[in-house]
C-alpha cells in the first residue's frame, strides 16, 4: 500500500492508500464530483495522465478547466487530436497551429 495526499483546489486535502499501481483516477473517487470533470493531476509538480499508475507516496493535485492548469492540458490534447486527425486524413498536408486571439482555442 502507498500513501496519497489528494488536495483538490480549493478543498481540503484528503490521506488515502491505495495499492501501488493504481491509477491516479481511482485514486480521486473520494472526492466531491466537481462541476467539471478531471482531465489531468500534478504529482510532485509534474504534469500527470489520469491513467498513470501510482507507485510510490505522493501528494495529488488533480486540474480540471476550471483552472489554468487544466485548460492548458485540455488545449494540448485537442491540438493534438486534431494533428493527429489531420495526418490519418490527409498525409500529404501540414498542420500549423499559431497562437491563440483573445483566449480562442486556434
Amino acid at each position: 500500500m502507498i500513501k496519497v495526499e489528494v488536495a483538490p483546489p480549493g478543498g481540503e486535502p484528503v490521506r488515502i492508500e491505495v495499492e501501488r499501481g493504481t491509477p491516479i483516477r481511482r485514486a480521486l473517487v473520494g472526492l466531491p464530483v466537481p462541476e467539471h470533470p478531471w482531465l489531468m493531476a500534478f504529482s510532485d509538480h509534474h504534469a500527470r495522465d489520469l491513467r498513470e499508475p501510482l507507485e510510490k507516496d505522493c501528494r495529488l493535485s488533480p486540474r480540471n478547466i476550471a483552472d489554468a492548469e487544466g485548460i492548458r492540458a485540455f488545449r494540448r490534447g485537442v491540438r493534438l487530436l486534431l494533428i493527429r486527425a489531420a495526418a490519418e486524413l490527409f498525409p500529404e498536408l501540414y498542420v500549423y497551429i499559431d497562437h491563440s486571439l483573445s483566449g480562442g482555442f486556434f
